[in-house]
């Protein structure tokens, strides 16, 4: 009988750097030290850190991180070159950097924002990208676009913005020279992407752009 005792199935899901003990009845054990578990190779993404904190038209106060991982779970750290990028759902228009390439695994983005309805579902997708390639065979042509790995999406609820833009809601009418006019205009105040905006410290001025000086009574409003 040899004496020499070969393992045939022992394996480390987890990626990093351990010390192996081996140990026997009556037998004084022995260690390996520095034993280093690499990660496999890229086979999904996963989003560790979502994004959180919209306002509309902003940066959200909370940025997503993205990480290519091995199939056990393990952030490809040597990966520095896969591109990830992000889109949205729901028509919300995405500001600020949407493609990221990875450094040691990681993709993070640092001033990802959204335009939309404050209080909607937005849908935030993260795909890894790859550029188009165009292929020509004749008539044939294929533009892909997407790479080979998983996508993984988060959902975001974006409040409102910070005052943009004024927006007439109802129009002046029923106006007799030196009485008030009889439906009077209201004005509304939005943000960015066209939400209310309830409170602010502005006034705001109406005026004739052709006889100024005649408008009378409140000329202004605060809000």
């Amino acid at each position: 009988c040899s004496s020499d005792l070969t393992f045939s199935d022992l394996q480390i899901d987890i990626a990093g750097i351990y010390t192996l003990s081996f140990d026997a009845s009556a037998l004084t054990g022995v260690t390996q030290t520095n034993f280093t578990v690499g990660s496999g190779d890229p086979f999904k993404l996963s989003l560790p850190i979502n994004a959180s904190g919209s306002i509309v038209g902003s940066s959200f106060s909370i940025q997503p991180v993205v990480y290519v991982e091995d199939a056990a779970g393990n952030r490809i750290t040597w990966d520095n070159s896969t591109e990830v990028q992000v889109s949205v759902d729901n028509g919300g228009t995405l500001i600020g950097r949407t493609l990221v390439t990875v450094v040691a695994g990681a993709a993070t983005f640092t001033d990802l924002g959204l335009i939309g309805s404050a209080s909607t579902t937005y849908t935030l997708t993260f795909t890894k990208y790859v550029a188009p390639v165009r292929m020509m065979a004749r008539a044939f042509s294929f533009t892909p676009t997407v790479g080979d790995l998983n996508s993984v999406s988060s959902t975001i609820v974006p409040t409102a913005g910070t005052p943009y833009k004024l927006v007439i809601t109802r129009n002046s009418a029923g106006s007799v020279y030196g009485s008030a006019f009889t439906t009077q205009p209201i004005i509304q105040v939005q943000d960015i992407g066209g939400n209310l905006v309830a409170t602010g410290s502005s006034a705001i001025t109406a005026r004739s752009e052709e006889h100024t000086s005649e408008l009378q009574s409140h000329s202004f409003i605060s809000y």
